[in-house]
């Protein structure tokens, strides 16, 4: 039984949640103080396609007429997991030029496909939507309650340990 796909409605808002939610965690990020040291160095898996060969150095290249046209671009045959700081990966939502889903063949959202606008010319990454939810799920439940600092040599305090 096939589900219905899903509207551009709730594309746009699972979209929302998405750069909103990863964009937050990088707020936290940068303040140093809000994240464990555990979350602080997270790395998260992604899925790395190159772009395709034929068209590496001579294009056409990802512009705002064709950014939809991911097949012709990227070589999704190719792909590789890698692990990414999850730094890189807020960034990857926040700075994204290509940012479309993957679907099931249900219909279902199964994953982001994203490329950065300074990334687009050699790669793009899928993030799987049950990872990016572990990470929310993660980051919502740390409350850091000891916080170890002292300062550098120029005299910034600096984060030593946060639990």
């Amino acid at each position: 039984m096939k589900v219905q796909d899903p509207s551009d409605d709730h594309l746009g808002e699972l979209e929302h949640v998405l750069m909103t939610g990863f964009f937050s965690i990088r707020k936290l990020m940068e303040a140093r103080t809000k994240l464990s040291s555990t979350n602080m160095k997270r790395r998260c898996k992604v899925r790395r396609y190159p772009i395709r060969s034929e068209i590496k150095e001579t294009g056409p290249f990802p512009d705002l007429m064709n950014y939809h046209q991911l097949d012709k671009f990227y070589d999704f045959s190719k792909g590789s997991i890698i692990a990414k700081d999850l730094s890189y990966v807020c960034n990857q939502f926040i700075h994204s030029f290509v940012f479309s889903f993957m679907l099931n063949e249900r219909g279902q959202v199964e994953s982001v496909i994203l490329s950065s606008d300074k990334e687009k010319k050699k790669f793009c990454h899928t993030i799987c939507l049950s990872d990016a939810i572990e990470v929310f799920r993660l980051i919502g439940a740390d409350y850091p309650s000891d916080v170890r600092m002292r300062r550098n040599e120029n005299g910034e305090w600096q984060v030593v340990n946060s639990q």
